[in-house]
């Protein structure tokens, strides 16, 4: 219900971006406790993507969303992540 909601607001052109039910959507979007599929990075400096993938976050990936609050923490295999708003929603990722 949320994301149907979510999807009809971008239809009616309050955003540029264009996102369907099933994605992609940015890990800012991602309910806590949900596992996603990193899809891609956008408009992400080669030096903050390089040091991302170097913590794991590669396309392809499986994550974890834990939480938002006060940051967006991820986990990757064994190992928990904590990103500011600004790079969480420039991880494109697709919901398993």
């Amino acid at each position: 219900m949320e994301r149907q909601s979510w999807r009809h607001r971008h239809r009616r052109g309050q955003s540029s971006e264009q996102f369907t039910v099933d994605g992609p959507f940015t890990l800012a979007q991602i309910q806590p406790g949900s596992q996603v599929v990193i899809e891609d990075f956008a408009d992400l400096d080669s030096s903050l993507r390089c040091q991302l993938q170097g913590y794991g976050i590669l396309p392809g990936r499986q994550v974890t969303v834990l939480q938002h609050a006060p940051e967006t923490v991820v986990q990757v295999e064994y190992t928990e992540l904590a990103f500011e708003a600004e790079i969480a929603c420039k991880v494109l990722v697709r919901p398993l």
